[in-house]
């Protein structure tokens, strides 16, 4: 895991902020010359990071709890005929760009659902899906 400098962060945002004119109008110091505006920025950095490890730790315990619970998560299924992708690829050798366009989903859909029935498939109706091996020269 990268370790993420949030001081370093906070002090470059806040010159950036400085330099385009942000916070002319406020009465507070955000001076980095002296030691206490550097400790009240550590601080509130510090907070603010502890913030968000607290919030990956409820959101972490949430997807967690869901699972357990039998929900099912992550983006929805595509709804069509997985038997009609292997139909036409075997059955009538089309191209993965023609099955998809005849039936109305992407390429990638219809190579994942193939890849996904073969594997139960027995092996005789199995298509290669790569071309042949290269042989390796022998430089």
């Amino acid at each position: 895991m990268v370790a993420y400098d949030v001081r370093q962060e906070c002090e470059k945002r806040t010159g950036e902020y400085r330099e385009n004119g942000a916070g002319e109008d406020c009465d507070y110091n955000t001076d980095h010359s002296n030691p206490t505006s550097r400790l009240l920025l550590q601080v509130l950095a510090a907070v603010a990071q502890f913030e968000r490890e607290l919030i990956r730790e409820r959101t972490l315990a949430g997807v967690r709890a869901a699972r357990e619970s039998g929900k099912i998560l992550g983006r929805p299924k595509r709804v069509f005929r997985r038997d009609e992708v292997l139909r036409l690829r075997d059955e009538q050798g089309l191209s993965w760009r023609t099955i998809a366009r005849e039936l109305k989903i992407p390429v990638m859909t219809a190579v994942d659902s193939y890849r996904g029935c073969t594997e139960i498939a027995p092996a005789e109706n199995v298509v290669r899906m790569r071309g042949p091996k290269r042989k390796k020269s022998a430089a």
